[in-house]
């Protein structure tokens, strides 16, 4: 009956391979990324444009697949590629990233 179900080593690969291609951006104590009620479809443009402000011709290629927000009103941002998200993360790119958004998030 369970045949079909992956093992658990196989589920926990899958997701250590989505969690490579993550980034976590959190508000700063006072302040929000984004207004309540704002839709996951909307933060990803957001999201999209912002990576798009500060890359260039070197930069992987970037896509945002999906967004969860967080009860925080963080966001959890999955992108296209392990490369994107360790891009983001470089001191440089996270920097230009953090200014995107006024300095009211860190990740």
């Amino acid at each position: 009956m369970a045949a079909h179900l992956p093992s658990k080593s196989d589920h926990a690969i899958g997701h250590a391979t989505i969690r490579v291609c993550q980034i976590i951006l959190d508000p700063k104590l006072g302040n929000s990324l984004f207004p309540l009620g704002t839709s996951n479809k909307d933060i990803a443009a957001c999201l999209k444009e912002a990576i798009g402000n500060i890359c260039d011709d070197n930069t992987p290629p970037r896509y945002v697949q999906a967004v969860t927000v967080l009860h925080n009103g963080g966001v959890v941002a999955e992108l296209n590629t392990e490369e994107l998200a360790a891009w983001l993360c470089g001191p440089m790119s996270h920097t230009l990233l953090e200014g995107q958004f006024n300095s009211t998030v860190s990740f």
